[in-house]
This record gives structure tokens, C-alpha cells and sequence, in this order.
């Protein structure tokens, strides 16, 4: 029986201690410090966390945390939980049952040396208490003042400085054109602890302005840099501007306006038939598509903004003509202008067609259900052909059948029947048309020429006197109604039997009978009755017809009627 006791006491006491040697080892507290910065500079802040951690569940830490407070001085701590007291910083914090408390505090590098951080700290859980420790240090070194006064940059709103901006050059030059009366100059420094003066906008008058920007360095070194900017006159830009275009590599004027080669065709497609190439112009290597054929070198070029963009060939007086053209996914085909005096199928009809924005002379179907269609002569693969262009669907393909024939020529050589029947509906109609319209103005024509002729006979008759009769009758002579050969009037003066005197001319054409003169010589009575002799003559009177002479009666007749006779007293 002893000994059954004996072996259950020695058993207790086993376990006892095997108990306490566990529990003894598996109880422990650690503590870590990091820190914000381990090598810092006089002046800047540093963050230090202190990490406290226990194999138990802990509710409590009390410690404190040593540091130099001739490199370090204390700024904050983590809320109501630390104090600083000399160089000492007093951590008490409570928390729920945790394995892990920390503490953060924050310190200010007042001095160069080394900051050196000493934490020792208990913890108290339900179960045990603890201890734990720690330590770091910081290197607080003491920078001295910058004297780096230079500047970093320099610019102008406006002009180029002259020479190309340098830190250590402090002269600059710029040129601005007289439009511009103010300008703005920017700098900064080349350190950040360093400041700038001089800079802004500023009015500019016409001819030199000087301005200067001054840099100081922390240290309080200067360094002063002069801008002298020329403000020209008119006269002076516009030298400048035509010198400026002169020297303008990628410049050239098209109908007025400005267009710019894109010197890199590195990302543009290469057609068939081309190779990209390069040449230097002005100083500045251009590059285009050049025709393996030699007819063609391509430049691309734009407007001022980049836009607008189109193919020219550069000739060989470096001259840019601006082609038109078709392309497709690898090839370009060049439009060229036709031959002069060319022969075409009957089914086309010369026309335009726009092109890229423009429109280009082409040849067109007749019909007009093929209005899309039309054909170019274009240059493709070192040759030139013509070509039907869809303008729907922006396809291409050869017209072989564009040019007449000669069967087609002979053909339309042909009668005027075979011409007309070989046209189509829409082309008779307008030829049939054309011809009625053509037979009604001959016979609008006719019919006026005939009135106008109508007319002129009416003028005739009312331009004739209606007493011709009478004024026939007055001297004498009948009207004959039908026009009779003009007889020849003998030249001998007529005699008058009566008076013995020579009988006065009768009046010419379209003149009145001059008056018998107021005085006469008085004629001898005859001694009988004189017969007088019949004579004929004959009387223009207008446009009326020959007047016949009066027919001779045989009878006696007294002159008075025709001479006046005055009687002396």
C-alpha cells in the first residue's frame, strides 16, 4: 500500500513539473521600433512605431521609450496614452484582450549625430505578466545651404533666344516681329531652394528692350541672366517674313495657299510601283514615293494645322504640281489628261466626275443608268491606260472597249439612217426634237420675209400722189396705163410762133415750171389764126409710169395758157 502511494505521489510531482516547464516556455513578449528615416537631415520630422506583442492575450503596457534629446525633440505621441518628460517618453495603454499592442511617436532631427531609441516596456494579460525591450537609432546629418544660383530653364512667349538656353550662359538675344507689343518670360530655378526674380510679362517697345531675371541661391549667392529683345519695325518683319519663307524647307504655295511637306513617310503605305526615298532641301532631309519608272516623284502635304492632306509631284525644277488620283488599298492610280482629238466609243459622252474634292474632266456613259460609271486615263505601274472608275463603290478596272474602233469608226461613217438607228431612245427623241424645232423656225422665216415683202408694196402705193391725173391734165399729157419706151426729147428749143421768142426748157424732174418773165416783147398780131404745130414730149412725175404726149386734135388753141402775156400800155 505504501508503495502504491508513493508511485501516484511521484506521478503528481511529474506531471507537476512537466506543467511548469511548459508553461515556462511557451509564455514570451517581443517588442520591434521602426522608424520613418533612418539617415535623416537637420530639420526634417521622423515617425517611430513601437510594436509590443505576447504569447498571452494582453490588456495592459506600461514602459517608456529613451532617445537623444540633443540630435532629437519630441513632437507628438499616440493620443492620451504617452508623455514626454525630459528625454523620456511614458507609454500606458489599455486595450481589449490582444496579442498585439502598438504606440506611434513622432520626433524632430533638431541637430546632426545619432538619435538613438531605447524601449523597455511590461505586459499584463489574465494570465501572466511580461517584459520586453527594444532598441534603434537614427543618423541626423546637417546640410549646409545650397549655392547652386542657376537657373533651370528660361523661355519667351514669343521670338527664339539666340544662343540656345544654357545654365552657365547668362547673355541671350531674341528678335520679335512688330505685332508683338508684350511678352512674357518664364524661369525656374535649378534647385528648389533657390528663388527667381524677374520674370512676367512686360510691354515692348519698337527696338531694343533689356530685361534681366536674377536667381539666389539658398546660401544667398546671385546669378543674373539679361535678355535683350528686339522689337522690329515694319519694314524690318517683313524682310524677316520673307526671309523666313525662303528658308522654309517644307513650304510651298499652291493657287495662294500655304501647304507643308511632311518630311516621314515612314508609316505610309507604299504603293505598287514606288519605293520611299529621301533628298535633303534647305537643310532638311524630305521624304517621298519615287516611281520606280522615274515619272512620278510624290510628296504629301498639308495645311499649317496638318490637315487637308494630298499628294504633289515634284518636278525636276523643284516645282509641286498637285495631282488628282484613285486609291485603293496598295495601289494609286495617277489621272493624267486625255490626247487631244481622240476617238471614242459612240456610248460615251465627255464630263466631269469628282475626285477628291474636285471635279476632273472624264468620259461618261450616255445612259444614264450608268451614271456612276466613268472613265480616266490613268498612270499605274510605269504605264499609262484607261480606266473605268465605280464611283459607288470606289473600284477601278480597265475600259478596253473606251476608244472607237476602226469598224466602229467605219460604221459611223455610214449613212445618216444607220447613225440614227445605232443611237439609243433618249438620243432619238432629242434629234427628232431638235429637227422639228429646226423646220418650224424656217418657216417662222418664210412666212416674215413674204409679210415683209406685203409691206413694202403697200408703202409704194401710199407714197403715190391721187391726183396724178390732174396734174398730167394741167400740162397737157395723158397717163398711160401701160409703161411705153421712153422716146428721146429733141435738144432744139421749141419756137413760140406767137410771141416770136424762144420757148423756155421744160422743168426737170421733181422741179415746179419756173414763172414766164414779168416782161416780154410784145408780140405782132397775126393776121389770121395760127395753127400750132403739134409736138410731143414727156413728164416724169415720181415713180408713176411713162407719160404719153397728148394726141393733136388740129385745132386751134391759145398759148395764154401756157406764157402770160402782158400788154404795154
Amino acid at each position: 500500500m505504501k508503495k502504491i502511494i508513493s508511485l501516484l505521489l511521484m506521478l503528481v510531482l511529474v506531471f507537476s513539473l512537466i506543467n511548469l516547464q511548459v508553461h515556462a516556455k511557451t509564455y514570451s513578449d517581443k517588442a520591434t521600433i521602426t522608424i520613418s528615416k533612418k539617415n535623416a537631415t537637420v530639420g526634417n520630422e521622423i515617425t517611430v512605431t513601437i510594436r509590443h506583442t505576447s504569447t498571452y492575450p494582453m490588456v495592459t503596457i506600461q514602459g517608456s521609450l529613451q532617445y537623444n534629446s540633443s540630435v532629437l525633440q519630441f513632437v507628438s505621441g499616440d493620443g492620451g496614452n504617452t508623455s514626454n518628460v525630459g528625454s523620456t517618453v511614458k507609454i500606458v495603454k489599455d486595450s481589449s484582450p490582444t496579442n498585439s499592442i502598438s504606440t506611434t511617436v513622432k520626433f524632430k532631427a533638431i541637430a546632426a549625430g545619432s538619435g538613438s531609441l531605447s524601449y523597455s516596456a511590461k505586459s499584463f494579460s489574465d494570465v501572466d505578466d511580461g517584459a520586453a525591450s527594444a532598441g534603434a537609432s537614427v543618423t541626423v546629418t546637417e546640410v549646409k545651404p545650397s549655392t547652386n544660383n542657376n537657373l533651370g530653364s528660361l523661355k519667351l512667349s514669343d521670338g527664339v533666344l539666340t544662343p540656345e538656353f544654357k545654365a552657365a550662359t547668362v547673355n541671350y538675344t531674341a528678335s520679335v516681329k512688330n505685332p508683338v507689343d508684350k511678352i512674357t518670360i518664364s524661369a525656374n530655378a535649378a534647385v528648389g531652394d533657390s528663388t527667381v526674380a524677374g520674370v512676367g510679362t512686360f510691354e515692348l517697345k519698337v527696338g531694343d528692350n533689356v530685361r534681366t531675371v536674377t536667381v539666389t541661391a539658398a546660401s544667398g549667392d546671385k546669378k543674373t541672366y539679361t535678355v535683350t529683345i528686339k522689337r522690329m519695325t515694319e519694314e524690318e518683319t517683313a524682310e524677316a517674313e520673307k526671309a523666313e519663307r525662303e528658308a522654309n524647307p517644307y513650304l510651298f504655295v499652291d493657287n495662294g495657299a500655304d501647304r507643308f511637306v511632311v518630311p516621314d513617310l515612314t508609316n505610309m503605305t507604299v504603293f505598287e510601283g514606288f519605293a520611299i526615298a529621301s533628298l535633303e532641301h534647305k537643310g532638311a532631309q524630305l521624304s517621298y514615293l519615287s516611281d520606280k519608272s522615274g515619272k512620278y516623284n510624290l510628296f504629301w502635304a498639308t495645311d499649317k494645322d496638318g490637315a487637308n492632306g494630298t499628294f504633289y509631284n515634284r518636278t525636276a525644277d523643284g516645282e509641286y504640281e498637285k495631282i488628282n488620283y484613285i486609291k485603293t488599298e496598295k495601289r494609286i492610280y495617277i489621272i493624267e489628261p486625255f490626247e487631244d482629238g481622240i476617238s471614242v466609243n459612240g456610248q460615251y459622252k465627255k464630263s466631269k466626275q469628282k475626285i477628291n474634292g474636285e471635279n476632273v474632266v472624264c468620259y461618261k456613259y450616255t445612259d444614264e443608268k450608268l451614271a456612276d460609271f466613268c472613265v480616266f486615263k490613268c498612270y499605274i505601274n510605269g504605264s499609262s491606260d484607261y480606266y473605268t472608275y465605280d464611283a459607288y463603290q470606289n473600284t477601278v478596272q480597265r475600259a478596253p472597249n473606251f476608244l472607237a474602233d476602226k469598224e466602229t469608226m467605219a460604221e459611223e461613217s455610214g449613212s445618216i439612217l444607220d447613225k440614227f438607228n445605232r443611237l439609243n431612245i433618249q438620243a432619238k427623241i432629242l434629234l427628232l426634237l431638235l429637227t422639228l424645232a429646226g423646220l418650224l423656225v424656217f418657216l417662222l422665216i418664210i412666212l416674215l420675209i413674204v409679210k415683209a415683202a406685203k409691206g413694202n408694196k403697200s408703202d409704194i402705193e401710199e407714197d403715190m400722189p391721187d391726183d396724178i391725173d390732174s396734174v398730167a391734165d394741167g400740162y397737157g399729157y395723158e397717163i398711160s396705163s401701160a409703161a411705153e419706151p421712153e422716146e428721146d426729147v429733141p435738144d432744139e428749143p421749141l419756137q413760140n410762133d406767137i410771141a416770136g421768142e424762144t420757148a423756155e426748157e421744160e422743168p426737170a424732174e421733181g422741179v415746179a415750171p419756173e414763172k414766164a418773165p414779168e416782161e416780154i416783147n410784145e408780140a405782132e398780131p397775126a393776121d389770121e389764126p395760127i395753127e400750132a404745130e403739134p409736138y410731143e414730149n414727156e413728164i416724169e412725175l415720181g415713180d408713176a409710169t411713162d407719160v404719153e404726149p397728148a394726141e393733136d386734135s388740129g385745132e386751134q388753141f391759145d398759148t395764154s395758157e401756157f406764157i402770160d402775156i402782158e400788154e404795154e400800155e
